[in-house]
């Protein structure tokens, strides 16, 4: 096992080959394209997750973006970004996108955002389809969800955000918790913002 294998970015980034990183031999055209595919993610899984790409609906980037990317090409290009330092503005610009969607499509849109920590699959219940998958804590095949990200009160994701190596859960948290309010708190109309943060059993 290579000794630094667990590291953070953060760690690595200091002694990272850049010259050797795909994103610099990439056309700009390319680079739109691969973006592009991280935007059409809520459109073509179930759950905003890259590995949900590998599936029949994800072959759908092949019509929006014009290459039929898959989970390894999207998770090495948004690694890429994060040792160059600009992943977080590129998923910034993602949420804001689709939350002035949503919000146009629906004028009494409320904001409920909910944000899971780990990256434990976690049972929905719901009366509405979902996509199913196996829930180890509860030993059955249920609505579930496999993925660390945010979503409104209605299901439309709105961001996420991926770590690498061992996160310090308290620290990460609360970070993405100031990443989340100055993001939002620019478009989203003044009122009364609530924040609940829970473990397995907010869940």
């Amino acid at each position: 096992m290579r000794e630094n294998r667990f590291k953070s970015v953060d760690e690595k980034i200091q002694s990272k080959n850049f010259s050797a990183m795909n994103i610099f031999k990439m056309s700009e055209k390319a680079i739109s394209r691969y973006n592009l595919a991280l935007l059409c993610l809520p459109l073509v899984t179930s759950n905003g997750k890259t590995s949900r790409v590998n599936r029949v609906k994800g072959n759908d980037l092949t019509f929006l973006c014009d290459y039929n990317y898959k989970d390894a090409s999207l998770n090495k290009y948004i690694g890429e970004l994060k040792y160059l330092r600009i992943s977080d503005q590129l998923i910034a610009a993602i949420a804001k996108f689709w939350v002035d969607f949503w919000r146009d499509e629906s004028e009494e849109e409320t904001y409920f955002v909910c944000y899971y920590i780990d990256g434990n699959t976690k049972a929905v219940w719901s009366s509405n389809r979902c996509y199913k998958g196996k829930v180890t804590m509860l030993g059955r095949v249920m609505n579930c969800l496999e993925n660390v990200f945010i979503h409104d009160g209605k299901g439309h994701p709105l961001y996420f955000q991926t770590f690498h190596g061992h996160v310090d859960l308290g620290k990460e948290a609360l970070n993405m918790l100031l990443k989340i309010d100055r993001t939002f708190r620019r478009f989203i109309r003044p009122g009364i913002r609530k924040t609940n943060i829970g473990d397995g059993w907010g869940c």
